[in-house]
């Protein structure tokens, strides 16, 4: 997916409501790292690119939605894992808006986003008390702080 978006951005405006269809349609499935990981950092790319006419319709909302819940990842095996990637698809989407002028999209959501930064912070607080920093905990503010 970053391939096709990373040619074809010149026309990206034809094509682009479809792409993040697509990646709806992979962050929906919610158990799968590997397709999470793709898709965040397909979303990643996506958001990278500045384009010449935003489309002040689109609803960024399922990203919001998607992304608050890998922040606040419960699993056994990769939760830190996947609440780095929430972090990573709350940081490309604010970005995203900030650079796409579509600001008064992104405040709408900040009740979602700013708690799932402070639940992070406040996760990586009791971890350092408890256990040694991992190695993905660093992940996590190295994210925050950019």
């Amino acid at each position: 997916m970053n391939d096709t978006m990373k040619t074809c951005y010149q026309q990206l405006n034809t094509f682009v409501d479809h792409y993040l269809d697509a990646l709806r349609l992979v962050l929906e499935e919610k158990n799968d790292l590997e397709l999470t990981e793709h898709a965040v950092s397909s979303f990643e790319a996506f958001c990278e690119i500045r384009e010449e006419a935003p489309n002040y319709q689109r609803n960024y909302e399922f990203f919001v939605d998607r992304f608050t819940e890998l922040c606040h990842n419960n699993s056994d095996t990769n939760k830190t894992k996947f609440r780095c990637l929430g972090l990573r698809g709350h940081h490309a989407l604010i970005r995203k808006t900030a650079n796409d002028e579509l600001q008064n999209d992104v405040w709408k959501h900040m009740d979602k986003i700013v708690p799932s930064i402070v639940f992070n912070m406040e996760v990586r607080e009791q971890d350092r008390q408890s256990i040694p920093l991992a190695v993905e905990s660093r992940n996590v503010e190295k994210i925050i702080l950019t």
